[in-house]
């Protein structure tokens, strides 16, 4: 059996009329902003739908902040053994390697429980 990896695309939604991303807000403006009530509420609700994804499941909020930090363990890595996560880690804090580690992160983050088809190796 082949195995199935999850691809970390980024939302394509959300971009201006040129292409461009949106700047991101600080999230206490953000959420503190009348005009972005909805969008407020919507992310909770998101939120929730994400956390509520059994945490045994690869696609989980637990499983993917577990990549961040704790509990160490191997994520969308078949054959990866839990010394081996221990050894290698995967959040990159202190380093300068953290900025384009943390991007693809945010991305799969924030990609929640969208729905996503697998790319096979």
């Amino acid at each position: 059996m082949t195995y199935k990896y999850y691809p970390i695309t980024g939302i394509p939604a959300g971009r201006s009329p040129n292409g461009e991303v949106p700047l991101r807000q600080e999230i206490d403006d953000w959420s503190q902003k009348p005009e972005n009530a909805t969008q407020v509420i919507l992310f909770l609700l998101a939120l929730r739908r994400f956390q509520d994804i059994p945490p045994d499941r690869r696609e989980s909020f637990f499983q993917i902040a577990g990549i961040h930090g704790m509990p160490y363990k191997s994520w969308d890595e078949p054959d990866t053994s839990l010394a081996e996560v221990d050894k290698k880690g995967y959040c990159t804090h202190a380093n300068y390697l953290f900025p384009p580690w943390h991007r693809p992160y945010l991305l799969l983050f924030e990609a929640g429980s969208r729905p996503v088809r697998p790319v096979h190796s």
